[in-house]
């Protein structure tokens, strides 16, 4: 019974979170994105509107980093406590971990926090999107403990994954510079060429890393 009270209660506040009545603030989500909301709900539900309007009643906010999608996934959870992640990309899932946290929705982060940790092929396969995300963040310590558990199981993960080719240059020099003893010279350096081909700062990678690989070809 408990639980069908709940639904509706969830089902009402999704109404007023479609139709917009009595709304009486504003946010300017990114370039072009515009929401309404109730100022009283985000103050109850979120840490980053309470703080915000504390002292301050202000009735308009601009979030310029946020993508709109994003945000009205994040609005319409403050509004019902659900959300429906089975239809959205990593990427999206990811941005919705990040700024839930930035807007203190902790029971959403440890939620999504959850969900990769549960969904290792999904997180092996992205894995260097969802531990950029983990590692930048104190609040992610779960996730980021699982993706180092993943990481010493399996140094090569990070070539392995779909978004190889989506590191920048500094992060790639962190793993070649600190775990290079875990891989194969070849392995190293096929993976260096595959991601030099997307990259012209492959030149300055190869002088930056070049003392170190005589020490690995000293050992091999």
């Amino acid at each position: 019974m408990t639980e069908i009270l709940i639904h509706a209660l969830s089902k009402d506040f999704g109404s007023l979170f479609k139709s917009g009545d009595y709304c009486d603030f504003n946010i300017k989500v990114g370039e072009d994105g515009h929401f309404t909301a109730h100022s009283l709900i985000l103050r109850t539900r979120s840490s980053f509107f309470r703080e915000k309007l504390r002292h301050n009643p202000i009735t308009n906010l601009s979030l310029p980093e946020i993508k709109p999608t994003v945000f009205k996934s994040i609005l319409k959870y403050i509004y019902t406590g659900r959300i429906d992640i089975s239809n959205y990309d990593v990427d999206h899932i990811l941005s919705i971990l990040k700024f839930s946290d930035e807007l203190g929705l902790a029971d959403l982060c440890d939620y999504l926090q959850k969900y990769f940790i549960n969904s290792e092929e999904l997180t092996i396969k992205n894995f260097n999107s969802v531990q950029r995300i983990a590692q930048k963040n104190n609040h992610f310590k779960k996730l980021n403990g699982y993706c180092l558990l993943l990481f010493k199981k399996n140094p090569s993960i990070i070539f392995n994954a779909v978004d190889f080719l989506s590191f920048e240059y500094h992060e790639l020099y962190y793993y070649y510079s600190n775990f290079y003893e875990l891989y194969k010279p070849d392995e190293l350096w096929d993976n260096l060429l595959k991601w030099g081909n997307e990259f012209s700062e492959l030149f300055e990678l190869y002088r930056n890393f070049r003392k170190d690989y005589k020490r690995i070809y000293r050992i091999y």
